[in-house]
C-alpha cells in the first residue's frame, strides 16, 4: 500500500483506530441512564418509554462510533494539519483553538466545509504518537493565536 504522505523529519502520521475507552464510556453512561430511568416515580409506561429511547440513543452510538467506524489518519505537515478517511483524498485541516488536549482524551475540533469534532482516546493511538499527537496540537494552537 502507498503512504498517502510523504516522510520526513515535518512530517508526522497518525492512525487513529476504535477505542475501548468509548465503548466502555457509552456502555456505562446509557446504563446509567437506564437505572436512573427505571428508578424515578413515573407510571410504568413512561419509564418503559424512556428505557426504549435510551436503548435507541445507545444503538445509535454504537453504530456510529464502535460498529461502522472508519479507521483515519492525521497528518501534520510544517504547518498544517490534513486528514484522510478510509483511504481517500487527504483534506486540508484547519485546527480551532476549541481543541481540547489532556493526558486520557483530546478532543480535536477542526472545520473543512463546516465544523467537525473528533474523541481521540489514549487507546486510539500508541503512546508514543499519543504523546506526539498532544505536543503538535499545543504547538499548532500557540502558532495560530500568536497569527
Amino acid at each position: 500500500m502507498p503512504r498517502l504522505f510523504p516522510t520526513s523529519a515535518n512530517v508526522a502520521l497518525f492512525e487513529i483506530h476504535k477505542s475501548r475507552r468509548l465503548l466502555f464510556l457509552l456502555l456505562f453512561l446509557h446504563s446509567s441512564a437506564i437505572v436512573a430511568g427505571l428508578s424515578n416515580g413515573l407510571a410504568w409506561f413512561y419509564k418503559l418509554f424512556i428505557c426504549v429511547a435510551i436503548v435507541i440513543s445507545l444503538w445509535r452510538c454504537l453504530q456510529r462510533e464502535w460498529f461502522n467506524f472508519q479507521s483515519y489518519s492525521l497528518c501534520y505537515k510544517k504547518t498544517d494539519w490534513f486528514i484522510n478517511v478510509a483511504q481517500g483524498d487527504s483534506q486540508l485541516l484547519q485546527i480551532l483553538p476549541t481543541t481540547v488536549v489532556t493526558t486520557q482524551l483530546i478532543v480535536l475540533h477542526y472545520q473543512q466545509l463546516k465544523k467537525h469534532q473528533v474523541l481521540i482516546f489514549k487507546d486510539s493511538l500508541t503512546a508514543a504518537d499519543y504523546r506526539t499527537l498532544q505536543v503538535l496540537l499545543k504547538i499548532t494552537y500557540s502558532v495560530n493565536r500568536t497569527k
